[in-house]
């Protein structure tokens, strides 16, 4: 597909739509800072290894995204199991472990496998009841794991996914086994890579060497065949992660309109909105990048969209719309075809006639892209460099936010492991510089679940214990709250909560008053009230983050259920109702 080239017009409009979907999104420092929040959050969870299995972040929030409709998306990769190209592997590599799969691809369509068992363990029930014989072999199910990862009454299924709500937010969690070697059909992406220099030889070596993953969800091709509920996807979503991150500002933001367009334009069909998705669009944007990964800028940003539009166009016409990865895998298969295809094909040529004012039909475009398209004076005068528009009290309050939202992690509730997780971010610690502040806060905050893991214990083994034993634990977790730095106040209720629950009801009351008095002074921010005048002053001044936190930063308190008391039981059951988990966030002064 031959690439276009911009006139003085639309250099002027590129400019200003550029600047205009920059707003949107969000600018290129802001989307790091939304990157680095899931970075830290999986760096975390995997320290954890109490769990069968390992959660990532994926989607469209991982990649930078912060739009309304964006569901929170996860992949669950069990730890379990490993996914091999041959027996070869399999012999030299048994004791690592338990559960070793082998994938076959000769029989099934491009892009998906089946999974033979080579080695399974009886106490996976999971796995076990996932086990289908064919012939003299045993396979894998990907309907019966699919449905047994369903949560009665809280999830539902949505293709690969387990979707549903809680505390307010919505999410799609994808059942995910590992694969350690990048597939024999995903071959061709390393000599398109090589050919036309994107993404570059590190982002391709280090994303051959993730290997890949598989989803339990069945081709089209085969949805009513004996073979159907045994095909398993082959996922490539680590490595798109890795391109998404690979992107200049430029090409995220063109991968943020065709977003904008699907979601503002093309949904809004009745007939044919449900035929794309946000999928196809950044495939439409990974072969323009391959193919033309030169001259990405403000200047041409009109040209590269329409090159992605058309591409799209392009595609919808053939009924062909191959994977960036392993491009024999028709995605359209079974899905843009017959009367809906000629719909769409349509309704995409209409739009295409209509030039970039077709843009106007995007709510959240119209009124500011009608300005530069009438007044190109002005949009002339558009600045699209962020050093010079981004107000650094803006980077300053996201940068606290993220710091403070990374913070939030479901930890171990077994002292030993917390311990492990702690000797893990350590060396995190130690080895980023982007992360530090996060990092440190974490490190802090697992220090305090450790002390009031060493009350608790005192508190539920106190008959068996000598009264020096009691002592010693009760000081042992005093002198770690004492050396913890976290949000004003939070290690003194966490102090506040262990008192209560060993019996110390005076010590308790005197902890209580004396927050309450801190409490009443007017410096004091909410995690929810925090402004970017405040942290930028204090930044001035020489403050560190963890500094900022400590003095000026108020958080509620979270009452989990291993950390909760008898008085609050009845709420924690409400909230075990209402949002899915036993949870209760109460701010300090009503505490």
């Amino acid at each position: 597909m031959a690439a276009a080239y911009p006139t003085d017009e639309q250099t002027v409009i590129s400019r200003g739509l550029y600047r205009l979907v920059s707003d949107i999104i969000g600018p290129e420092c802001i989307v790091h800072l939304r990157r680095q929040k899931n970075d830290i959050r999986d760096l975390f969870m995997g320290c954890d290894t109490s769990k069968s299995s390992k959660t990532v972040t994926s989607g469209s929030r991982a990649e930078g995204f912060l739009f309304k409709s964006s569901d929170a998306d996860i992949i669950d990769i069990d730890s379990n199991i490993v996914v091999v190209k041959s027996n070869t592997w399999h012999l030299s590599n048994t004791r690592d472990f338990p559960n070793i799969l082998l994938m076959e691809t000769d029989i099934v369509p491009p892009g998906f496998a089946l999974l033979k068992c080579l080695k399974y363990d009886d106490r996976d029930k999971q796995l076990y009841k996932s086990l289908v014989r064919r012939g003299n072999d045993l396979y894998v199910s990907s309907r019966i794991a699919r449905e047994s990862c369903a949560i009665d009454g809280v999830s539902y299924t949505h293709g690969p996914c387990n979707s549903g709500g809680m505390i307010g937010d919505e999410y799609d969690i994808a059942y995910t086994l590992k694969c350690p070697f990048w597939p024999n059909q995903a071959k061709s992406f390393i000599l398109r890579s090589l050919r036309h220099g994107w993404p570059s030889f590190d982002v391709m070596k280090d994303i051959c060497e993730e290997g890949c993953h598989f989803v339990p969800i069945n081709s089209r091709v085969h949805a009513y065949s004996e073979s159907a509920d045994l095909e398993w996807r082959i996922s490539t979503v680590r490595a798109e992660k890795k391109l998404v991150y690979s992107m200049n500002h430029c090409q995220f933001l063109c991968y943020g309109l065709m977003k904008i367009i699907l979601n503002e334009v093309l949904k809004k069909d009745p007939e044919t909105g449900e035929l794309l998705c946000s999928y196809f669009m950044k495939t439409a944007v990974f072969w323009e990048m391959s193919e033309h990964k030169e001259d990405w800028s403000p200047l041409n940003f009109i040209c590269k969209f329409w090159n992605v539009f058309r591409r799209i166009i392009k595609w919808v016409s053939t009924g062909y719309c191959p994977n960036f990865f392993i491009p024999q895998h028709n995605m359209f298969l079974g899905k843009v075809y017959g009367r809906h295809q000629r719909d769409l094909m349509t309704r995409l040529r209409k739009l295409h006639d209509e030039g970039y004012q077709f843009l106007l039909r995007c709510p959240s475009l119209n009124k500011k892209l009608t300005t530069i398209i009438n007044q190109p004076m002005k949009a002339r005068r558009i600045i699209t460099n962020e050093k010079d528009y981004v107000k650094r009290t803006e980077i300053e309050a996201m940068r606290m936010k993220l710091i403070i939202a990374s913070s939030m992690i479901d930890w171990p509730t077994e002292t030993g492991q917390m311990i492990k997780v702690l000797s893990n971010t350590v060396v995190l610690t130690a080895s980023s510089n982007d992360m530090t502040s996060s990092l440190r806060l974490n490190t802090h905050n697992i220090l305090q679940r450790i002390a009031v893991m060493l009350f608790l214990t005192n508190d539920t083994q106190h008959r068996s214990l000598s009264n020096k034993q009691r002592s010693w634990y009760i000081n042992i977790a005093k002198s770690i709250l004492r050396k913890t730095k976290s949000f004003f106040c939070l290690e003194k209720l966490f102090h506040a909560v262990c008192m209560y629950r060993s019996g110390n009801y005076h010590k308790t009351i005197d902890i209580i008053h004396l927050i309450k008095e801190r409490l009443q002074s007017q410096q004091y921010k909410y995690t929810w009230n925090l402004d970017g005048n405040t942290v930028y002053e204090c930044k001035e001044k020489g403050m560190t983050y963890l500094e900022i936190l400590k003095k000026l930063v108020v958080s509620s308190y979270t009452f989990e259920s291993e950390l909760s008391v008898e008085e609050l039981k009845l709420e924690s059951s409400a909230s075990e109702e209402t949002i899915g988990c036993e949870v209760l966030f109460i701010p300090p002064l009503v505490f």
